[in-house]
């Protein structure tokens, strides 16, 4: 069960990060982000397992495309030795998943810039 203050940190990432008040980076691991407090750090990290894993028969052709489907998101407080302090792992069944689910998304396209590049399309698609 995830205590009063750890969804106040979740709803206040969530809000500081969709209003561009918080770096994210990318980390060594391919799915993980982080962002630093002064001493203190957050990691966020999204697992996924194949639909075949998870006993649902998706056509082959479609595979390429629906490969994968989030399981579960672990957050993780760390100290300034990278040491972790409290983690919190948010399973798919959990009503919390979706929102979590959401920022991970987000951080994710703010990292790959997506919204820049599809604007820098956009705008060239629209000049010609």
């Amino acid at each position: 069960m995830i205590n009063n203050k750890i969804r106040e940190l979740l709803s206040l990432l969530d809000e500081k990060t969709k209003v561009g008040k918080i770096e994210w980076q990318s980390t060594n691991r391919k799915s993980e982000f982080i962002t630093s407090f002064g001493n203190s750090f957050v990691t966020i990290d999204r697992y996924v397992h194949s639909f075949k894993a998870a006993g649902v028969e998706i056509p082959e052709d479609q595979l390429r495309l629906q490969n994968y489907i989030p399981d579960m998101i672990e957050v993780s407080i760390r100290d300034d030795k990278g040491k972790v302090i409290e983690q919190i792992f948010i399973k798919r069944q959990d009503p919390l998943f979706v929102s979590i689910d959401l920022l991970y998304e987000l951080i994710k396209r703010s990292i790959s810039k997506a919204d820049i590049y599809i604007e820098e399309i956009l705008k060239k698609l629209k000049d010609q």
